[in-house]
């Protein structure tokens, strides 16, 4: 231990500091007083909700489920301490979502106070990071750029047993897109792999406040590897990241501000350089006549909403864009989830943003912009957060038909699913 001038120990004069603190009669007495006024408010706020059929701590919309001693003691037996542990977390996480998401008086206190240190102090939550000028970014794109590269045997490893954030019995994505590369190919079918870089990775000066925007975009160290490995087995990839670098550079905002997705500029370049790769390796059929045409729309952010502030005091909460609906022969609304044609796009909520939804026009999304600068149908298959489960992706795929008539399957994905998702293989089957 360091000892200070006196000759005693710096650790005992903090003790000895400790032991002279005072607190004034009234002063425990009001302290007292708020944490018992606290509780009984609390209480009998969840009460109150009770009586009035509300979603509340008592009785919620999901049953709060504590593992059972028995299945405690099978997953030491049987998978060790790191099991064990990551159970108790993923049921401590459950419980707190549970609290965060019925409890009344989290309800009442957290807006307002998640409202101030938004705004005046620029802390956001568990899921979202705020940065310079009102930039929102995701918490996983964080996570995945600053983590272990997502390759390397011990991250790969740590994810296997259960003792990472993300567990997966299969954590590996190369064995997995590789498969089905193959299985398409014995269909005479081919694969294009189009991995959407993070917001974060693309935009980090805008993180930071730095006002010169300069270098390259950012990423985990393992990607590059796997899209080396995956050209060098064969697989075709659109890698959009230096698109959306020099759009960015360029101060083109390939991301939305508030939201974790790219822009309606940046989706449309890349669709723009996809469509070029298409049409030099595929027989795509013979064009149609697509046409799109601008006009404004309000988005509701999805990390807006990840903040958990009150809607009608939300300054985050609206995406003002300028969007391009896409009209297919004859005029008519293009809907890319029954565009047919010889092009699957297969995707995740990348693919999916701004799909027609009770508005006049057809699809604004990639699938949409895809068509258009192809000057042939495209169909979609995509659903939020699909880039976490590979083998999901792989069923849409086994339905009746869905691959007849295809020259390519275009598999876009959000990149930190390469870290993050599960990828146990799924396989098509014989052709």
């Amino acid at each position: 231990m360091a000892s200070s001038s006196a000759g005693t120990t710096r650790e005992a004069e903090a003790l000895a500091e400790i032991g002279r603190t005072l607190v004034l009669p009234g002063g425990a007495r009001l302290l007292t007083g708020l944490l018992l006024g606290l509780l009984l408010g609390g209480a009998a706020a969840e009460f109150a909700a009770l009586r009035a059929g509300r979603p509340n701590l008592l009785h919620g919309d999901e049953r709060l489920v504590f593992p059972a001693r028995q299945e405690l003691r099978d997953l030491w037996r049987d998978q060790g301490a790191l099991a064990l542990a990551g159970r108790l977390r993923d049921a401590d996480v459950a419980a707190q979502d549970r609290i965060e998401r019925d409890s009344q008086l989290a309800g009442l206190v957290r807006p307002p106070l998640q409202s101030l240190l938004a705004t005046r102090l620029r802390f956001g939550n568990s899921q979202v990071i705020i940065g310079a000028q009102g930039w929102l970014f995701f918490r996983d794109d964080f996570d995945y750029l600053t983590g272990p590269p997502f390759l390397a045997p011990s991250a790969l490893a740590r994810r296997a047993g259960g003792s990472s954030r993300h567990p997966s019995s299969a954590p590996d994505p190369l064995p997995a897109l590789l498969g089905l590369a193959a299985d398409l190919r014995a269909r005479a079918i081919g694969f294009v792999l189009v991995p959407v870089p993070t917001k974060l990775g693309i935009t980090w000066e805008r993180f930071l406040g730095r006002r010169e925007r300069a270098g390259p975009a950012l990423s985990n160290p393992s990607r590059d590897e796997l899209l080396v490995r995956l050209r060098r087995a064969g697989v075709d990839v659109l890698d959009p990241t230096p698109i959306l670098r020099a759009m960015e550079l360029r101060g083109e905002q390939p991301y939305m501000h508030f939201d974790s997705h790219w822009s309606p500029a940046g989706l449309d370049r890349v669709a723009a350089e996809l469509a070029v790769l298409l049409r030099g390796r595929f027989e795509l059929g013979e064009p149609e006549r697509f046409h799109r045409h601008q006009r404004p729309f309000e988005r509701y952010a999805d990390l807006a909403d990840l903040l958990g502030l009150a809607p009608e005091t939300n300054p985050y909460r609206i995406e003002p864009l300028q969007i391009e609906p896409v009209d297919g022969p004859g005029l008519q609304p293009f809907s890319s989830r029954r565009g047919g044609g010889r092009v699957l796009l297969v995707g995740d909520s990348f693919s999916r943003i701004l799909i027609r939804n009770r508005r006049k026009g057809g699809d604004a999304n990639f699938a949409a912009q895809l068509a258009f600068h192809l000057q042939r149908p495209v169909e979609m298959l995509a659903e939020n957060d699909a880039g976490a489960d590979f083998a999901r992706r792989v069923k849409w795929l086994r339905q009746p038909h869905k691959l007849d008539g295809r020259s390519v399957v275009v598999f876009e994905i959000a990149e930190r699913a390469f870290a993050l998702g599960d990828w146990t293989s799924e396989r098509l089957g014989p052709p």
